[in-house]
């Protein structure tokens, strides 16, 4: 998972805030909007270690693939699992996951690409 740079920001009562948190809300926010960024930074970061498990435990394969092997095992809806993945396994890259490539280009199956581990 990435390790996210803490800053301790005016306004913020003395609390560190992450930069993901910092990029949401802007200093001149209310309060309010810095408490709403301050949790879609740590669901964002919950959803891409969910991500890079399933990658871990049914990977590689196509993001289709993954939610597939990962929603017969734990009893999950295929379709959410995939777009789940489908957006946070870029967000992943390249540190945690990569598409595999055979010289240089992108493996892809059924117009898909591969993810694996890095």
């Amino acid at each position: 998972m990435n390790t996210q740079e803490s800053l301790f920001v005016p306004g913020s009562g003395g609390r560190e805030v992450s930069l993901q948190e910092r990029l949401l809300a802007r200093r001149t926010d209310p309060q309010t909007s810095k408490d709403a960024a301050c949790t879609v930074a740590t669901h964002l970061t919950k959803s891409q270690a969910d991500a890079l498990y399933m990658v871990r435990q049914f990977g590689p394969g196509t993001c289709a693939e993954i939610a597939a092997r990962a929603a017969v095992v734990g009893g999950g809806d295929a379709t959410v699992l995939y777009h789940q993945l489908a957006r946070r396994l870029p967000e992943l890259q390249p540190e945690q996951v990569d598409v595999e490539q055979v010289d240089g280009r992108d493996v892809t199956r059924n117009g898909a690409r591969v993810w694996r581990l890095s």
